[in-house]
């Protein structure tokens, strides 16, 4: 289990409160403390929120992703979680997307930093094309790349181009 008493707040959303904490191999694990959202969110998780999303706005969802991928940097900014909140107005859980996409731009920003990445936030857009896109089920796509080489995981993004 990951301690969370160094975490570094950054976000309060309606359904908890956002930090980085020290994880198995960094200080850049997502940890979030609230009701109805995993403390430490992973990749199945908010796939499956995504495809749930995707059923009531179809491919809005994946226009916001992407958005989101773009303006996603190494620092926190809190212009992006300003889009987020305005965004979310528009889904018919607004709370749900909000805390979701707020996860999915921290694990970014987590990928951003992570000391000797290669692939960064690109392994995020990934899993969510894989997702969103290409139809995979979420569970497949939030293990595709496990124990695969990043020059192949690259080749994959590559050939979506990102």
């Amino acid at each position: 289990m990951v301690e969370v008493k160094e975490a570094r707040q950054v976000y309060e959303a309606k359904l908890g409160t956002l930090s980085f904490t020290r994880g198995k191999f960094d200080d850049w694990c997502v940890h979030v403390d609230g009701h109805y959202v995993p403390r430490f969110p992973k990749d199945d998780w908010y796939f499956m929120k995504l495809q749930t999303f995707k059923e009531d706005m179809g491919d809005a969802v994946y226009e916001d992703f992407k958005t989101l991928y773009s303006v996603t940097r190494k620092d926190v900014e809190q212009d992006v979680f300003d889009w987020i909140k305005a965004r979310s107005a528009s889904y018919p859980n607004p709370h749900e997307f909000e805390v979701v996409f707020a996860v999915l731009y921290l694990t970014m920003i987590a990928e951003e930093n992570k000391e000797g990445a290669i692939l960064k936030k690109r392994i995020k857009r990934l899993g969510v094309h894989q997702v969103l896109v290409e139809g995979m089920h979420f569970k497949e796509a939030a293990n595709w790349s496990r124990g695969k080489p990043s020059i192949v995981i690259a080749k994959e993004c590559h050939a979506r181009g990102f």
